[in-house]
């Protein structure tokens, strides 16, 4: 695949979120078996395009976890990504970003001058904040450097 990933959500277990209890589409007070069918259907298409718009988001920001992660999880090999191996893909994705936060916001306070100038100079968009894709252009830039710094030392 495309670095995307299928998420396969039939038998996924429900989760609380956007549009939950306005199954009640006719008025009447009560959610019939249709009504119950056609806001589960809603359910399941709104996370799997937000599960999707996640993982992205996730390839994005952390490209080589991202593709460890996919070949980690997907364990029968088939491209797709099933319900039990999106729990565990999903649990893995929250804690790399919660370890990646820890680890900024003890750089920060380690180091508040040297963080408040890669802010200023990752920051393209002037926002006060590094988005996914300012983070991963300044990676895809500093392991182009990298890869310069290292050719001219091999030659010489």
């Amino acid at each position: 695949m495309d670095g995307g990933v299928a998420v396969v959500l039939q038998g996924a277990p429900r989760s609380r979120g956007e549009g939950q209890g306005q199954g009640d589409t006719d008025g009447d007070g009560t959610i019939s078996a249709t009504e119950r069918q056609a806001a589960h259907e809603a359910m399941v298409a709104w996370r799997r395009e937000h599960l999707q718009e996640d993982w992205a988001h996730f390839a994005t920001e952390h490209p080589e976890a991202a593709k460890k992660l996919r070949a980690e999880v997907d364990k029968d090999g088939d491209g797709k990504i099933d319900p039990a191996e999106a729990k565990v893909a999903f649990a893995k994705m929250e804690a790399i970003r919660a370890e990646r936060r820890e680890h900024w916001a003890e750089f920060q306070k380690a180091h508040p001058e040297q963080a408040a100038k890669i802010v200023e100079k990752t920051d393209k968009n002037g926002d006060g904040k590094v988005g996914p894709a300012e983070a991963h252009r300044a990676r895809h830039e500093a392991h182009e450097r990298r890869d310069e710094r290292r050719e001219k030392r091999r030659d010489g």
